[in-house]
């Protein structure tokens, strides 16, 4: 999916999606990430993995960088949305939910036209159904 694609990985944590991008063939990856250690440790491995020159890392909050990356008007080919599980409990649901549509909402503008954006969920507590509302209304935010 990555070949000769411009991508984004936001919420990348140790960079495991923007490497194999970068070995699948992506022109340019950029990895965000907030924890300082994440991006450090994924910053050695692409080094040790021979990507470094296709991959760089950024540390910050992923939506904030995401509407920075608006503001210039970037856009990449393919974006990567893995944000760390949002519902530890039943109680945390509404808020994940809330949280999944706007993240997918700021992921989807950064995709170019004819690109591909792929989104993730590790939270157990929500159903896939609920997922894919919040990840279709995020969209529709989107345009």
């Amino acid at each position: 999916m990555a070949s000769g694609r411009r991508v984004l990985d936001l919420f990348c944590y140790l960079g495991g999606f923007s490497m194999a991008a970068a070995r699948g063939g992506a022109t340019e990856v950029l990895g965000v990430d907030s924890a300082a250690g994440a991006i450090a440790a994924a910053t050695a491995a692409a080094a040790a993995n021979g990507v470094d020159g296709v991959v760089r890392f950024e540390r910050g909050d992923a939506l904030k960088v995401a509407v920075a990356l608006d503001q210039k008007n970037e856009r990449f080919d393919l974006v990567i949305c893995d944000p760390p599980k949002l519902a530890s409990n039943a109680r945390e649901v509404e808020g994940a939910l809330r949280h999944y549509r706007k993240v997918n909402s700021e992921a989807a503008r950064r995709v170019t036209t004819g690109g591909v954006m792929v989104t993730c969920s590790c939270s157990g507590h929500v159903t896939p159904e609920e997922f894919i509302r919040a990840v279709l209304a995020g969209v529709r935010d989107a345009g």
